[in-house]
């Protein structure tokens, strides 16, 4: 939806309701997610069901905090 110029955030949210005041069993599922921030955001609206991409999934864990954890545990269970 971004790519064809829609604030999609928006039509999802739009979705989501009419499916909750429907009081049916559908859900949304948000397809083609490629950010941390996309996923947070549509969680916060209430969707459930969510896909991404292995690259999309990375960025989860590429920070610099998560980084140096993962090196300081490493380290240290190369002591054990």
């Amino acid at each position: 939806m971004d790519d064809a110029g829609l604030d999609a955030l928006a039509e999802v949210r739009a979705m989501q309701r009419a499916v909750e005041a429907a009081g049916t069993s559908p859900r949304v599922l948000a397809a083609s997610v490629r950010t941390p921030e996309q996923v947070v955001d549509l969680l916060d609206v209430g969707v459930q069901d969510i896909t991404l991409s292995p690259q999309g999934w990375a960025k989860f864990f590429d920070n610099a905090l998560t980084s140096a954890a993962v090196q300081e545990f490493d380290a240290a269970s190369a002591r054990l």
